[in-house]
């Protein structure tokens, strides 16, 4: 069995909540978990390749709510595996995760990351 590694608490979000990662927002999509250290999406493809993956915009769609310019790190960046019926897709098409970690978050960007868990997870 794998050791829990993680310090904070993992909640799956609504179907809303999308981040988007680097500078010029290369990696775009839904999150799927979010935590006070970090968060974990997914997205079809690459809008554009960027070496500056150091902060993450958060946002809930059909409403004002946006986190941005949150300072972080890139943790893993994975293929998701796919039915084998749905294997044929391209490399392109197949779904990736993203994982990235919260780091020297201001005062209020924690306040805002609680309040988008508070409001847009499920506990």
């Amino acid at each position: 069995m794998k050791v829990e590694k993680r310090r904070h608490v993992r909640y799956r979000t609504c179907d809303k909540v999308f981040a988007a990662l680097g500078e010029r927002f290369s990696k775009v999509g839904r999150v799927k978990d979010i935590s006070a250290g970090g968060l974990a999406f997914e997205y079809i493809i690459d809008q554009w390749p960027s070496n500056d993956l150091t902060r993450v915009d958060i946002f809930v769609t059909g409403n004002s709510f946006h986190i941005s310019k949150i300072p972080c790190r890139l943790v893993y960046d994975i293929i998701v595996p796919v039915p084998g019926n749905l294997i044929t897709l391209t490399p392109d098409l197949r779904p990736k995760r993203c994982g990235v970690k919260f780091v020297g978050l201001t005062e209020e960007q924690i306040l805002q990351i609680y309040a988008l868990i508070d409001r847009y997870a499920m506990k």
